[in-house]
C-alpha cells in the first residue's frame, strides 16, 4: 500500500449499539474485493471492522446483504396523509367552528416530510399514580390513542404543575 497521504474527515461513525467510533483520517485508494476492483476512500480508525460504504456497493453480494438489512421506509406522499386526516378526523375538517372556537386554525403539511416514531420515555415511578389517570382522561375525549409502533408517534412528556394535583 505504500505511504499514502492521510487526509482530514468530519465523519462520524455511529456502530449498532450507538457508540460512536473514532476516525482518525481517510485515504484515497483503491480497493479490490472478489475480484472486482474500484476506487474509494478508506478510514483510518483504532479497529479493524470498519468498511466504507463505496466498498459495500462495490461488491454484489456485500449490497445484497446490506439491502437486506436495511429498513425500507415508505414515504407516504402529503396528499394522501390528508385523506387520511379527513377520514379519521371528519369533524376537524368540516366547515365552520368546531371545539376549538376561539380562532381558526389551518393544518400545513411539509411536502418532504418522512415518518418519525419516537420510542417512549420512563415517567417516575412516583409519578405514575398521577400521570396514569391523565393519560386514561386523554384517550377517553379522544386526544390520544395508545400506540406500540406506529410511523408517526412521539412520546408525552410528563411536566408537574406547581400548586396542582395533575399534569
Amino acid at each position: 500500500m505504500g505511504s499514502p497521504v492521510r487526509g482530514r474527515t468530519n465523519i462520524v461513525v455511529k456502530i449498532a449499539s450507538g457508540e460512536h467510533r473514532k476516525i482518525y483520517g481517510k485515504l484515497k485508494c483503491k480497493i479490490k474485493m472478489k475480484e472486482v476492483e474500484t476506487e474509494g476512500y478508506a478510514y483510518v480508525t483504532p479497529y479493524n471492522s470498519l468498511i466504507g460504504l463505496e466498498w459495500i456497493r462495490a461488491n454484489e453480494e456485500m449490497r445484497y446483504h446490506l439491502e437486506m438489512m436495511t429498513a425500507k421506509v415508505k414515504v407516504t406522499h402529503v396528499t394522501e396523509i390528508e385523506e387520511g386526516l379527513k377520514k379519521t378526523h371528519l369533524e376537524l375538517f368540516e366547515e365552520g367552528s368546531g371545539c376549538h372556537i376561539k380562532e381558526e386554525v389551518h393544518l400545513q403539511l411539509d411536502q418532504n416530510v418522512r415518518p418519525v416514531f419516537c420510542n417512549s420515555r420512563p415517567v417516575h415511578h412516583a409519578a405514575i399514580e398521577v400521570v396514569n389517570p391523565e393519560l386514561y382522561g386523554l384517550v377517553q375525549m379522544d386526544v390520544i390513542a395508545p400506540a406500540s409502533h406506529k410511523k408517526w408517534a412521539a412520546p408525552v412528556v410528563c411536566v408537574k404543575k406547581q400548586n396542582v394535583k395533575y399534569v
